[in-house]
């Protein structure tokens, strides 16, 4: 191990870069969420240990433990360290000197903080060594993480069920109140013999409203006027029946 460690330390050695490259795909996220940065090798033909830097922006931490390494480094060990700055030190290497592949290197899965903010975040003092205790200087990686607002929750649709000239509204979310139509609920059209139908059924539709939420997808029950029943009591079933039965349902 300290062999490695002296291929990639080595400065007064070192060389320019050969066209070895690290990239790491831009991200987007949204505040609170889990996400993950994928490190890829190019060209790294010859190169049996690896070490960089990573800085990432304020509020967006490293989960250390969830690290995994990607099939191009599967065979290789990895150190990971804090620097005084804060940033993390990744090494790779192989007591063996068996060779890096080109591919996926490393999966770091960050957690994207509830105030974390955009930026940039960086792979810096890129450091590759060859079997041959070679160090070569690597080009810095710059890549965005975007942080988005966390997407509105949503109310679950309620569920209607109808008993007893009664309609019962139930929701999954807790807390809401419930906003709803009936139909029909007024006359429309035209009458030519002085009377007004209401037809033989009526509708009632509702959603599941709560302040930092999005409204639930509306809910619709369909009742058989007949099974309303003389919710008033005149002595017939009417759409004074339907009006009692909102009324009940408002809690008037």
């Amino acid at each position: 191990m300290k062999r490695i460690f002296s291929f990639l330390m080595i400065a007064l050695t070192s060389i320019s870069a050969t066209g070895q490259t690290l990239s790491v795909a831009p991200i987007e996220a949204e505040a609170g969420a889990q996400a993950e940065l994928v490190v890829t090798g190019a060209s790294l033909g010859g190169q049996t240990a690896l070490q960089f830097n990573l800085s990432l922006p304020q509020g967006i931490t490293l989960d250390e433990a969830a690290i995994t390494k990607g099939a191009a480094a599967s065979g290789h060990e990895l150190s990971v360290s804090t620097l005084s700055s804060g940033a993390r030190l990744f090494v790779l290497y192989d007591m063996n000197l068996e060779t890096i592949q080109n591919g996926e290197l490393l999966r770091l899965p960050v957690t994207i903080g509830q105030n974390a903010t955009s930026g940039n975040a960086q792979l810096s003092t890129v450091r590759f060594a060859s079997n041959e205790a070679v160090s070569t200087a690597g080009t810095d990686v710059s890549f965005t993480i975007t942080v988005k607002a966390p997407a509105a929750l949503k109310c679950a649709t309620p569920v209607l069920t109808f008993a007893s000239g009664k309609v019962k509204c139930t929701c999954a979310t807790a807390g809401v109140t419930y906003r709803y139509t009936v139909a029909p609920t007024a006359a429309t059209g035209e009458s030519t013999t002085g009377e007004i139908s209401f037809g033989t059924t009526f509708t009632i539709s509702v959603k599941a409203v709560r302040d930092g939420y999005e409204d639930s997808d509306a809910a619709t029950l369909t009742i058989p006027m007949a099974a309303v029943g003389d919710v008033n009591a005149d002595g017939s079933v009417t759409i004074a029946d339907v009006t009692a039965l909102v009324n009940i349902i408002l809690g008037k």
